[in-house]
């Protein structure tokens, strides 16, 4: 009896570790921006914009995709009004196209750093931007992001 007792409990405890190190697990850094695009702009597209939310759940999800360096940053940007365009879009409108063709290349990465080449859309109002990430939080975060 104490031995079946003693397996279940290492059985349960070896779950529960199995269980976390699942949440740890990172995504590549272009898994990262492709994700954070399409929660970014289905948001934007409904009308709610993340940046100057006070909802706990968009600052919440910004803190899962974005550095607490760029997120202060943009917060000082937000407060001198000094933002001319949306920053992750660099663009006044949304389109159904970037909505729904989201693509990202690893253009280079070493041990903490990535750059990954986004494109939102594929027809003439497709958009390219250079994503700058780094892994200093624990998972890859956007760090920069410059269109062309």
């Amino acid at each position: 009896m104490k031995i079946t007792s003693l397996l279940t409990t290492l059985c349960f405890i070896a779950t529960l570790g199995s269980a976390n190190a699942a949440d740890v697990n990172c995504a590549s850094p272009e898994k990262t921006t492709s994700e954070f695009y399409h929660w970014y702009l289905q948001e934007l597209i409904q009308n709610k914009y993340p940046l100057t939310s006070s909802a706990a759940n968009h600052k919440n999800s910004l803190k899962k995709w974005v550095s607490p360096e760029l997120l202060e940053s943009l917060r000082e940007s937000l407060s001198k009004n000094d933002l001319e365009a949306e920053y992750f879009t660099d663009a006044q409108d949304i389109f159904d196209d970037w909505v729904n063709h989201i693509d990202t290349h690893q253009v280079k990465k070493n041990e903490h750093k990535a750059d990954v080449r986004l494109q939102l859309g594929i027809s003439e109002i497709k958009k390219i931007y250079d994503v700058s990430l780094d892994d200093n939080h624990g998972c890859w975060k956007v760090n920069n992001v410059a269109s062309e």
